[in-house]
C-alpha cells in the first residue's frame, strides 16, 4: 500500500522513475524530492525534475525509511535484483502484477493502465489547485500533453457545479433580504434627520436680516447644497434653490 501512495501521490512514471529513486534523492528539511525521469533524460535539462514532499507522502516515505536497512540506497529495494533496466525502459519490475492482486483483494476490478491512470488522477486532482503550469513541471510533461490526455472530466466537478447552482439563489435572495433591512434601518435612523434639514430650506421665506444672522443662514445655506449634493432634496426643489439664490443675492452672499 505504501507503494501505491508515493507513486500515486507523487505522480510518478511506473517502472521507471519509481524505481530509480533514492533516499538520497529525498530532501526532508526544504521537503522537496528530486525525481529522476530514465524517459526524458536523453533530453537537456530533463534528466530530472523536483516535486513537492507532499503532505500525503510524509508518512508513507517515513515509515519505509524507518524499516530500511542500513546503508539502503532505493526507495523501492524489494525484488530490485529481478528488475532489469534496458534502452527501452525497465523490464520484469512485476509491479503492476502485485497491484492488480492488492485491487482484487480488495474486492475491486482493475482499471485499464493501472499506473498510467493513477497518475492522471493526480495530476488531475493538483490542476484544481495549482496553475496548470506549474502541475506539468511537477510531472514533467507538457501542457498539450496534459489537456488531452491526462486531465479529466470527475464526479466531483459535477457535483461542485450542481452545488453553486443551488447555493446561488439562495445567496441572492439572502442579498434581496439584506438591503431591504439595510434600507428599512436607515428610514429609521437616518430619514427623520434629513427630512428635519430638508424642511429647514423648504421653511426659508425672504426676509430682512441683520448682520447677526447671517452665520445662521450661511449654516442652512451648506446644508441645503450639501442635501442637493446627495440626492436628499425637497419636493419643491426648484423653488426653494431660487429662494435660496435669492436670499443669498439678497445679502451680498452671492459671488
Amino acid at each position: 500500500m505504501n507503494e501505491i501512495q508515493r507513486h500515486g501521490y507523487g505522480g510518478l512514471r511506473v517502472p521507471s522513475e519509481a524505481l530509480s529513486l533514492t533516499w538520497g534523492d529525498i530532501d526532508w528539511h526544504n521537503r522537496r524530492i528530486r525525481i529522476p525521469s530514465p524517459k526524458t533524460e536523453h533530453h537537456e535539462g530533463k534528466d530530472s525534475r523536483s516535486i513537492p514532499l507532499f503532505p500525503e507522502l510524509v508518512e508513507p516515505l517515513q515509515d519505509v525509511f524507518d524499516q530500511a536497512e542500513p546503508g539502503t540506497e532505493f526507495v523501492i529495494s524489494q525484488n530490485r535484483p529481478l528488475a532489469v533496466r534496458e534502452d527501452s525502459g525497465w523490464s520484469n519490475a512485476n509491479l503492476r502484477t502485485r497491484f492488480e492482486k492488492i485491487i482484487k483483494r480488495a474486492g475491486l476490478t482493475p482499471w485499464p493502465r493501472l499506473w498510467q491512470n493513477l497518475r492522471s488522477s493526480r495530476e488531475t486532482e493538483l490542476a484544481e489547485d495549482f496553475p496548470l503550469h506549474v502541475v506539468v513541471a511537477w510531472l514533467g510533461n507538457s501542457e498539450a500533453v496534459a489537456t488531452p490526455h491526462y486531465l479529466q472530466v470527475t464526479d466531483d466537478h459535477f457535483a461542485k457545479a450542481a452545488q453553486k447552482a443551488v447555493q446561488n439563489p439562495v445567496q441572492s435572495a439572502s442579498d434581496s433580504r439584506r438591503q431591504t433591512s439595510q434600507a428599512d434601518s436607515w428610514t429609521s435612523t437616518k430619514k427623520p434627520e434629513m427630512q428635519r434639514k430638508t424642511a429647514a430650506c423648504e421653511n426659508m421665506r425672504p426676509f430682512g436680516m441683520g448682520d447677526e444672522g447671517l452665520d445662521w443662514f450661511d449654516g442652512i445655506s451648506r446644508q441645503c447644497h450639501d442635501l442637493r449634493q446627495r440626492g436628499i432634496v425637497p419636493n419643491s426643489e426648484r423653488r426653494e434653490n431660487r429662494r435660496c439664490w435669492r436670499k443669498q443675492s439678497a445679502t451680498g452672499l452671492a459671488e
